[in-house]
C-alpha cells in the first residue's frame, strides 16, 4: 500500500483522514467505520487532499479540466463537488487549509503563493518570488496568519507571514540563513 499512497491529512478529531491513493481521494475513518471514495475519475488525477477544518468538507488539487484547479467535496461522499480557480493556480506544489476551513493556501511552481476562498473561489496572490516556490505552508491556530519559507538565492531562504484580512506580508527573518 505504501507504494500507492500519496498524501493524507487527518481531521481535527483524529477519528478520520482524507487520503490520496493512485490519483483518487478517499475518506477513511480510523476505527470500524465506512471508507468513502470522494474522487475517482480515470480521466483525471487528484492529489494533495486536505481537511477543511470542521466544515465536513475536504479540498484537493485536480487536473480534470486540464490545468490544476482546487476541488471541494463533502466527506459524506455526496457525488457533487465544486471546482474553483481553474486556469489560475499554475502547477501546485503544496497545499494547506486554514484551521477554520475558510481558506486554502497553494504554492505554485512559478513562485506565487495564492490564497483561495473556499466559499467564493476567489483567488488572491499573497506573495511571489523569483527564486523558487514557497515551502512549509503553516497556518496560525486562529486562521488569521499564514507562514511559509520563501526561497532566496540558493541555499538561503526567509520566513514570511501574511495576514489574510488585508494581505500584509511581513518578513520574520531577513534571508541570510538556510
Amino acid at each position: 500500500a505504501r507504494d500507492h499512497l500519496g498524501s493524507l491529512d487527518c481531521d481535527q478529531t483524529g477519528q478520520a483522514s482524507v487520503i490520496e491513493v493512485r490519483g483518487t481521494v478517499h475518506w477513511l475513518t480510523h476505527k470500524d467505520g465506512p471508507a468513502r471514495a470522494l474522487h475517482v475519475d480515470p480521466q483525471a488525477r487528484a492529489r494533495m487532499p486536505v481537511v477543511l477544518g470542521e466544515t465536513g468538507q475536504v479540498a484537493w488539487i485536480t487536473d480534470a479540466a486540464g490545468p490544476d484547479a482546487l476541488e471541494i467535496g463533502s466527506v459524506s461522499g455526496e457525488p457533487r463537488s465544486v471546482r474553483h480557480a481553474e486556469n489560475q493556480l499554475g502547477t501546485v506544489l503544496s497545499l494547506a487549509a486554514s484551521p477554520d476551513g475558510a481558506t486554502v493556501a497553494a504554492a505554485a511552481h512559478d513562485g506565487r503563493l495564492l490564497a483561495v476562498d473556499v466559499a467564493s473561489g476567489q483567488v488572491r496572490e499573497l506573495a511571489a518570488g523569483d527564486d523558487g516556490p514557497a515551502d512549509g505552508l503553516c497556518w496560525s491556530p486562529d486562521s488569521a496568519w499564514l507562514a511559509w519559507s520563501q526561497p532566496g538565492p540558493r541555499p538561503l531562504a526567509r520566513i514570511r507571514l501574511a495576514r489574510l484580512t488585508d494581505g500584509e506580508v511581513v518578513d520574520v527573518t531577513d534571508g541570510r540563513f538556510a
